[in-house]
């Protein structure tokens, strides 16, 4: 039994979780539940997957850690498979983060380092991280003034559902961009890099169409400014790509990766080009950075996602949830936007009557839903907290697929 005396640095549970497999989890009550949050965003094959389970076995009767000032094969060989799987000239790789936090903070030193500039371009309502300097310059956090000083510009989301330019999503010129050119001028040509994540899962599930990305691209090559892609959300496996790089046919001049990178496992990486790969030993350096047990563990899911069909099968899985939710749109007024891609899609939820965003409603919605056994999550867009976040397991079934809208549909029709 757990002490009710104690203080915990985290949110409230429901209950302690005490076993898993694939995108069923139990807790202590012997409560089943659906995961159609891959818990923190992150398990991309699920709960106790047999190819991580034998890959960290396996590497556990070997060696079960090794130093920074040391290498290992299975580092080593981890480095070489990430190099190969993403496209020139991102070539070089700091294995040395153990959260994507750290993986965006090395992207920030190299910047810093090469440009020797001080502003950086975010976004509003941006999630980069939960260090100090990964809170900075997150739109996220932009008024806690206990972060301290900070040198951040920041351009608005591209909330395509309510956006301020009154354009759509196909019809759109990217308007939300057009402040690019005033920010290079009011800060008198000292950008140090444009960060951004492809999808903006904690802003809403936002994901812009692929004429965002690319000029966001060309602006970065027609002024010399490096693009930082935070891919620690999109990565390996939930748009039915290894990379959202796959799916906008950009490539950025530094990537971060984390959460599915390990599949469960404490590990995150940078990724850079040649010009960027500034950072000395002792600049960027973590007590358990490479953990040879997390680069087992993403050695087997990377090769997982290449030699099985599971790539394929999200794409129809995710075509199919989406087909659902919209179908449900229509019976249930409350669905005000079904967005995203693959299996990281997000559920507006709104005032029936007057459209406006409506956080009680989804406060309730994602609490009926934990009571009929479904784990879902709850993000913010602006001021309002109405957007459910459906990030399932790669790995999740059909059946579980199914089952979640019914139970969906009947909460909604209460």
């Amino acid at each position: 039994m757990l002490p009710t005396n104690y203080t915990k640095n985290t949110a409230p549970v429901h209950a302690h979780l005490v076993s898993g497999q694939g995108a069923r989890v139990s807790d202590v009550g012997g409560n089943e539940y659906i995961d159609f949050c891959s818990q923190t965003l992150n398990i991309n094959l699920g709960q106790c997957h047999p190819v991580i389970q034998a890959a960290v076995s396996e590497q556990l009767g070997k060696l079960t850690y090794a130093s920074s000032r040391f290498s290992s094969d299975i580092a080593d060989r981890l480095h070489a498979k990430l190099v190969a799987i993403t496209p020139s000239p991102l070539a070089r790789v700091n294995l040395s983060s153990v959260t994507g936090s750290l993986a965006n903070e090395c992207a920030i030193k190299a910047v810093r380092k090469k440009t020797g500039k001080s502003t950086t371009i975010s976004r509003m309502h941006s999630h980069l991280g939960q260090s100090a300097e990964s809170m900075r310059i997150s739109g996220k956090h932009w008024e806690n003034t206990y972060l301290g000083e900070r040198n951040t510009k920041y351009l608005p989301a591209p909330y395509c559902f309510r956006c301020p330019f009154g354009q759509t999503a196909n019809s759109c010129n990217s308007e939300c961009l057009d402040g690019l050119e005033g920010i290079l001028r009011d800060s008198g040509d000292d950008i140090n890099c444009i960060i951004m994540e492809p999808v903006m899962m904690d802003a809403g599930v936002l994901a812009p169409p692929k004429a965002y990305h690319e000029r966001v691209r060309q602006f970065c090559d027609e002024h010399h400014i490096p693009l930082i892609w935070d891919e620690i959300q999109t990565a390996f496996g939930w748009l039915g790509t290894t990379f959202a790089m796959d799916v906008y046919g950009v490539v950025p001049d530094i990537l971060s990766l984390g959460k599915g990178l390990g599949a469960g496992l404490p590990i995150a990486a940078t990724i850079m080009t040649e010009e960027y790969d500034v950072l000395a030993y002792g600049e960027h350096e973590f007590t358990s950075g490479a953990n040879v047990l997390s680069c087992a563990a993403s050695l087997a899911m990377i090769d997982y996602l290449e030699t099985s069909d599971i790539l394929p099968a999200v794409v129809r899985k995710g075509a199919w949830l989406r087909g659902a939710l919209e179908k449900l749109s229509e019976k249930h007024p409350c669905i005000g936007d079904v967005r995203g891609i693959g299996l990281m899609l997000g559920i507006e939820i709104v005032d029936p009557k007057t459209g406006a965003p409506d956080g009680e409603k989804a406060l309730g919605i994602f609490r009926e839903m934990l009571s009929h056994g479904v784990i879902l999550r709850i993000s913010k867009v602006g001021e309002h907290s109405n957007v459910l976040q459906l990030k399932p397991p790669l790995v999740i079934t059909e059946d579980d697929l199914v089952e979640v809208v019914d139970k969906l549909d009947l909460v909604l029709s209460n």
